[in-house]
C-alpha cells in the first residue's frame, strides 16, 4: 500500500487507451466505425416511449 494520493478514480485518463487502439486499426476499418457512430447519432428515436401513437389496443 502506499501512501500516495491517487486521486479519485474519474480522473483515470482512459482516452489516450481509447485512442491508441483506435490509431492501430486498420484506416478501412476506422472509417467503418466512424460511419456506425455517425449513423448512431443521427438516427430517428423511433423508441415507443417517445413517439405519440397510442398505447396498441388489447382483443
Amino acid at each position: 500500500m502506499t501512501d500516495e494520493f491517487l486521486g479519485p478514480a474519474r480522473q483515470t485518463d482512459w482516452r489516450l487507451d481509447a485512442l491508441a487502439d483506435r490509431e492501430a486499426l486498420p484506416e478501412s476499418v476506422r472509417e467503418m466505425v466512424d460511419e456506425a457512430r455517425a449513423e448512431l447519432v443521427t438516427v430517428k428515436d423511433r423508441s415507443p416511449r417517445t413517439t405519440s401513437t397510442p398505447p396498441m389496443e388489447r382483443p
